[in-house]
């Protein structure tokens, strides 16, 4: 049978993995595509990109490469250090403006919403006073977070109100859309 296929043209590949969209946050992804296709560049640039990642601090997620010479497999400086049972994470909040790289503020336990406020309080303010960003305006910039519940609770709704800062809607499931998703890839 494999013969078959292959003379076919087929080849057998390891499937990759894709997060799983419903059709529900398709259409979302879809509409909100419409709603901001007029944007231009300038648009844009008001965006801040935010998002928690989490970074293994022994593991790796994939194989890792390295230029040696015969003899060299086992030097110290070319071998991946593992511990047993991962050696651990750390979990971050980071921005990333048109302006360049935003505060970065290492989450330590689970975060809730006045712990996501708190952060914002230090990092997303002084994020824009370190960039000399304004808050509101024809200026103002507009925050983009993802549909985390401490992101849409009442106290982080309130916190957006009271400062008066704009929020980009977001799509369910669209991690990919997001830009500081490639700040997180280089610096992992």
């Amino acid at each position: 049978m494999a013969r078959y296929l292959k003379e076919h043209g087929l080849v057998s590949r390891v499937r990759r993995s894709k997060p799983y969209l419903s059709p529900h946050a398709l259409e979302k992804r879809r509409l909100w595509a419409n709603e901001h296709k007029g944007w231009k560049v300038e648009d844009w640039k008001h965006v801040i990109f935010s998002d928690e990642s989490k970074f293994m601090l022994f593991k790796s997620d994939g194989h890792q490469w390295c230029w040696i010479r015969p003899g060299q497999a086992l030097d110290p400086r070319f071998t991946k250090k593992t511990v047993k049972h991962g050696g651990g994470s750390l979990m971050v909040w980071g921005c990333i403006t048109a302006e360049g790289m935003g505060r970065l503020h290492r989450i330590n336990g689970i975060m809730k919403g006045v712990d996501y406020v708190k952060i914002l309080d230090d990092n997303l303010l002084g994020t824009l006073k370190d960039q000399k960003l304004k808050k509101t305006g024809k200026y103002g910039i507009i925050f983009q977070q993802d549909n985390d519940p401490k992101h849409t609770s009442h106290v982080a709704s309130n916190w957006f109100e009271e400062k008066r800062i704009k929020k980009l809607s977001w799509p369910p499931s669209s991690p990919d859309m997001n830009i500081i998703e490639h700040v997180w890839h280089q610096l992992d």
